[in-house]
């Protein structure tokens, strides 16, 4: 059985164990915050979209929050940086990643994207220094199939 929640008004919480799919676009998030005890193992897509997080180390702790992230779409969002030592830490089964319309800003961003074990899909779309060479994306990320 699938349960899907959609979350588009601020300050509302919603708390079901079952949850596969989770949005939480649009609500003006600027971090992550969560319990360490607080673990959702069932939730394999969220989506992040039109959000203010602006740095990737916010994202990380969603990787503690849901580890069988299997889906991450994060569009519209101002982030310029995959920053840490190991972005992809704690997102051992991400298989698809969208970024588009992110303000990621050179391919040294981009390839970090390397170091996720599982990620074969990656979306790029809209981000600015990609707009004249989106077709030598597939040629630097090996794994990358889509």
């Amino acid at each position: 059985m699938v349960v899907i929640v959609m979350i588009s008004h601020k300050g509302f919480t919603w708390f079901v164990s079952r949850i596969e799919e989770l949005h939480l676009s649009l609500n003006g998030f600027l971090s992550v915050e969560y319990a360490v005890d607080c673990a959702f193992p069932r939730v394999t897509s969220l989506h992040m979209n039109g959000n203010s997080i602006s740095r990737w180390a916010e994202m990380e702790s969603l990787g503690k929050v849901f580890p069988g992230l299997a889906n991450l779409v994060m569009m519209d969002m101002p982030m310029c940086e995959l920053t840490g030592e190991r972005p992809d830490a704690n997102f051992c089964c991400l298989k698809s990643l969208n970024l588009g319309n992110t303000n990621l800003s050179s391919w040294t961003e981009l390839e970090k994207l390397k170091s996720f074990p599982c990620l074969t899909d990656v979306k790029v779309h809209g981000i600015p220094f990609l707009e004249a060479s989106q077709d030598i994306l597939l040629g630097r990320h090996r794994p990358i199939t889509r």
